[in-house]
C-alpha cells in the first residue's frame, strides 16, 4: 500500500486529527461495527432449499471470517496487514450473489471496502483510500462512511470541490452526523485558508527575490505599499 504526505507539517498535525475523528464517526474504534453482519444466521430451510444456496452460505461465512481476522489485526494497529484481510473479505464473496442473502453479501463486501479504507487513513493512504471508497460506494451508494472516508481522503489532497461534494452527499445521507459536519466546515475554512495564502505569500516571496513587480497588483493600493517596502530594503513580515 502506498502513503502519500503532504509534506506541510501543519497538514500533518491536521492529518493525525481528521484520522481520530474518522475512527469516532463509527462510535468505535472497533470496524467490524460497521456492518451487522457478524450476527446474521442462514434461515431454517429445508434440505433442498439449502442445499442449492450451500455455495452461497460458505462464501459469506469464508468473508466474515477474513473480516474478522482484519479486525483482529485493525486492533492491534497492523493496517496493512488489516487492509489485505479484508479486500480478502471483499473478494471472496462475489457480486452476483442474489436472492435472500444479497443483502447480507452486499453489507459484508461493503463493511470490509469501509474497513480497508479506514486503515489507509490511518496510514495517511489518501489516493489509495480514495479508490477504495470509490469501489464500495459502487457496491451501495448509500453508503455515508464511503462518501465520508473519500471526503475526508479528498480534503487532504487538497481537492476541495471534490471533498465538500463527498462530505455533503455523506451529510445528506446522515443528516444530523455531527461529525460529518465539523469536517465539512472545515474543509472549508482551509480551502479558504489556502487560497488566501496562495493569493499573498507566492507573489511575495517572489517580489522579494528578485525585485520585480507583479503587473496582476498594481491595482491594489494596499498592494502597491507592499512592493514599496520591499524594494526599500525593507522586509515585511509577509515577506
Amino acid at each position: 500500500v502506498s502513503t502519500q504526505s503532504t509534506g506541510n507539517p501543519a497538514h500533518s498535525i491536521m492529518s493525525e486529527k481528521l484520522a481520530t475523528s474518522d475512527v469516532q464517526a463509527d462510535d468505535s474504534d472497533d470496524p467490524v461495527q460497521l456492518a451487522d453482519t457478524d450476527s446474521d444466521e442462514a434461515p431454517e430451510l429445508d434440505g433442498e432449499e439449502f442445499s442449492s444456496d450451500r455455495e452461497t452460505d460458505r462464501v459469506i461465512r469464508e468473508g466474515t471470517a477474513l473480516k474478522e481476522e482484519g479486525t483482529a489485526l485493525f486492533k492491534e494497529k497492523k493496517w496493512s496487514a488489516a487492509i489485505e484481510k479484508y479486500r480478502e473479505g471483499f473478494e471472496v464473496v462475489p457480486a452476483e450473489i442474489c436472492g435472500y442473502r444479497e443483502a447480507v453479501a452486499r453489507d459484508l463486501r461493503v463493511a470490509c471496502l469501509n474497513n480497508a479504507a479506514m486503515c489507509q487513513v490511518k496510514i495517511q493512504s489518501w489516493t489509495d483510500a480514495i479508490a477504495t471508497c470509490s469501489k464500495a460506494i459502487e457496491v451501495d451508494p448509500k453508503s455515508a462512511k464511503a462518501w465520508y472516508r473519500r471526503g475526508l481522503s479528498q480534503h487532504q489532497l487538497q481537492s476541495w470541490d471534490d471533498a465538500k461534494t463527498d462530505l455533503r452527499k455523506a451529510l445528506d445521507l446522515e443528516p444530523k452526523n455531527k461529525d460529518v459536519q465539523r469536517q465539512l466546515e472545515l474543509c472549508q475554512k482551509e480551502e479558504m485558508a489556502t487560497k488566501k495564502s496562495k493569493v499573498w505569500l507566492a507573489p511575495l516571496s517572489s517580489l522579494c527575490r528578485d525585485g520585480s513587480q507583479p503587473v496582476s497588483w498594481r491595482q491594489s493600493a494596499s498592494v502597491m505599499t507592499e512592493v514599496s517596502q520591499c524594494h526599500d530594503g525593507s522586509q515585511p513580515v509577509s515577506c
